[in-house]
């Protein structure tokens, strides 16, 4: 309504026969300035045409809309492809063919909702302690975007080094599990863990799998604690639909 407003008062402004209002008989109409404000220099000579009314238009050069209204259309077209990027981060992809497939199909989701403070041109995976579903992880992927993501296994007794944007921690002890999550506190990396019931431990997200059905956790604490910045969206592949074997 404000937006609506502003368009009305500026439309009156530039047209003094659109009234802003119905004045009553004994009200005086506004007084327009005879002089323009100091600094400025006095407004051109009116050009013959309709001025105002339905048949006012953006200047045309060339039969091209002028150069405000391309710079709005622009805007549009940029603001319309951001959102249909924000939520739609890849294109459709084909039903998982295992319990392997559908966790890279979720986990490379949660990373296209990811944000670095840095981007890296390629984000390094790192994988931790024994893995279920970790198999195509390793093997690598490539975001829609063309930036590579490469798979690293590390020992059970491995630490994530400072080059791992992405933890994906297996089957490791209540204590390691600490450690590792303290060494990474307030650092820019994305942790996600496959065998972590109860979510309260360092992890950010928390794999579900249950065949080629994937949803999980949100430790809200550890996102908002992290170096990395997550959509909301990320909801959106909270769960998926069980497929045929």
């Amino acid at each position: 309504m404000q937006g609506g407003r502003r368009m009305i008062i500026a439309a009156a402004r530039d047209c003094p026969e659109i009234p802003l209002f119905r004045r009553r008989a004994d009200r005086a109409p506004f007084a327009r300035p005879s002089q323009p404000p100091i600094g400025r220099s006095s407004p051109p000579p009116a050009t013959a045409g309709p001025p105002c009314g339905p048949d006012r238009r953006a200047p045309v050069a060339g039969g091209r809309p002028g150069l405000p209204l391309r710079r709005a259309i622009r805007a549009l077209a940029a603001a319309g492809a951001a959102l249909l990027a924000l939520a739609m981060p890849g294109r459709a992809q084909d039903p998982p063919r295992d319990s392997a497939a559908a966790v890279q199909q979720v986990v490379m989701g949660i990373i296209s909702y990811t944000r670095w403070p840095v981007e890296p041109p390629r984000l390094r995976l790192c994988v931790i302690g024994p893995a279920d579903y970790a198999r195509d992880l390793l093997a690598g992927a490539v975001q829609p975007s063309g930036r590579p993501v490469l798979g690293d296994r590390l020992g059970t007794d491995g630490s994530p080094g400072e080059d791992c944007d992405v933890v994906y921690l297996g089957r490791v002890g209540e204590a390691e599990r600490r450690q590792i999550f303290e060494r990474l506190a307030g650092r820019p990396v994305l942790s996600i863990s496959e065998q972590d019931d109860s979510c309260t431990v360092g992890g950010m997200f928390c794999l579900q799998v249950r065949g080629t059905q994937v949803s999980f956790q949100i430790n809200l604490d550890s996102v908002a604690r992290g170096g990395v910045r997550v959509s909301p969206k990320v909801l959106q592949l909270g769960r998926r639909k069980e497929t045929a074997p």
